[in-house]
């Protein structure tokens, strides 16, 4: 199977269908079991097999005969991502044929319709500020462009049978509780806008704090953590697997993934004691030897570095290590700084760069606190620095030489963000007049 393969939909969605329900049994069988599920859009299909109201070998002719249909509809529409309200969205293509396809969250929605249409609209909000990325889909799910596929899915779908549901499903084509899926659900569900926040929202008001996306790879993080920021409460969201952008793999990435995902659910608070390795009496005996109790201090010294209470030089420059100013690090993404959201690359977070700056003179001040002002010259901002997920942020200031890294939190490698020169400003430069200051150039 190559990646053209992929982006047909009757070849993907199938497949993404057998990796969601095949998923289902392992995580059970390592102790995590849903209290309730949601699905976006076609993955509703495993959302509804996970509930119990449709069996395997129906689920399995739902999603051959939905992605079939949706395949005969390639061809005709586009979709695009748009970070803006559903108000303005709405007002965006008030008399276009572009439909809104999807209310993901607060501030994303999702557009289709024919292509020059939506390519107007597209302008039409960029004109406006809004962030808006066209999607690399050659369908327009979810808009009038499936209307033709009614019947023959319908016909396809006759016979379709809808058992009791065994967990409670909260629907994104009603945003409420599902009580049966019959072949006219699976109509609106493929023809109507994913109210993917409504039935998030409607999972937060049922206690909902712990979301396990399964699938190949997460695409529905942000929409969670949105959702849940502007219900005003904390949830934990957590991907299962994951693809790499290279296609190489690290030690990391070998063996089973499971234990590890169901360590990362086990720190967000999920319990997963219902597992078989928890039934019957330890494999090990704990030896009968008492604790010798014995308390350790070690004694300060100069050249002690103090992990438990490192200085704070700056909100974004963070902690300083050692007891020279020099190297700092801290842990940043837009929960730790929620303000730090409201800037936005597509849908991704993103440091300012006026923030990098500003991390750059918070470092010079530490290093130079005798000095009447601060010159950065020569400051190059290499790459974005996203803040979707938490990253470990380290700035280095050696010899006038800044460095702006970050990692994800345990990885290996750093990546550089941003350099420059940070030393005390000359005289001339301290009294230039207004008008005559610096230039950011990239």
């Amino acid at each position: 199977m190559t990646p053209a393969d992929l982006a047909d939909t009757d070849v993907a969605q199938p497949l993404l269908f057998a990796i969601q329900a095949a998923m289902l049994p392992v995580l059970a069988e390592h102790g995590l079991r849903p209290a309730m599920v949601l699905g976006h859009s076609v993955g509703e299909v495993a959302a509804a097999y996970a509930a119990g109201l449709l069996g395997l070998d129906d689920a399995a002719r739902l999603i051959v005969a939905r992605s079939r249909h949706q395949q005969a509809r390639r061809g005709h529409g586009r979709m695009a991502a748009l970070n803006a309200p559903l108000e303005e969205a709405e007002a965006l293509v008030a008399g276009t044929k572009v439909e809104i396809a999807a209310v993901n969250a607060p501030g994303a929605v999702t557009l289709a319709g024919p292509e020059e249409a939506l390519a107007a609209v597209c302008a039409a909000a960029e004109a406006r500020r809004f962030a808006v990325v066209p999607l690399d889909l050659d369908y327009a799910f979810h808009s009038a462009a499936m209307d033709p596929v009614r019947d023959a899915l319908l016909r396809d779908l006759d016979g379709l049978r809808c058992g009791a549901a065994a967990l409670p499903m909260l629907s994104s084509v009603t945003g409420e509780a599902l009580s049966t899926a019959d072949a006219g659900y699976w109509w609106r569900n493929l023809r109507e806008p994913v109210r993917f926040e409504a039935a998030t929202r409607a999972a937060i008001a049922q206690g909902a704090r712990i979301f396990l996306e399964i699938g190949p790879h997460p695409v529905l993080q942000s929409y969670l953590r949105e959702t849940a920021r502007a219900a005003g409460v904390e949830a934990a969201n957590i991907g299962t697997l994951a693809r790499r952008a290279s296609g190489a793999t690290t030690k990391r990435d070998a063996g089973d993934p499971f234990p590890a995902i169901v360590d990362r659910a086990f720190v967000a608070g999920a319990d997963p004691r219902g597992a078989r390795i928890f039934a019957g009496p330890a494999s090990r005996r704990i030896p009968l030897t008492p604790f010798d109790r014995r308390r350790f201090v070690h004694p300060a010294t100069v050249e002690g570095a103090r992990l438990t209470d490192p200085v704070e030089e700056h909100p974004l420059l963070g902690f300083r290590r050692g007891t020279e100013p020099g190297i700092w690090t801290r842990l940043l993404d837009t929960d730790l700084a929620p303000w730090l959201a409201d800037h936005r690359l597509g849908e991704e977070a993103v440091l300012p760069a006026a923030a990098m700056l500003d991390m750059a003179l918070a470092a010079g001040r530490a290093r130079h606190p005798d000095a009447a002002a601060l010159e950065v010259a020569e400051f190059r901002i290499l790459g974005t620095l996203p803040l979707g997920q938490t990253r470990e942020i380290r700035c280095t200031l050696a010899d006038g030489a800044f460095r702006l890294e970050s990692r994800a939190r345990f990885a290996e490698a750093w990546t550089l963000h941003a350099l420059g020169e940070v030393r005390p400003a000359t005289i001339p430069a301290a009294i230039a007049a207004p008008g005559e200051g610096a230039r950011l150039d990239g």
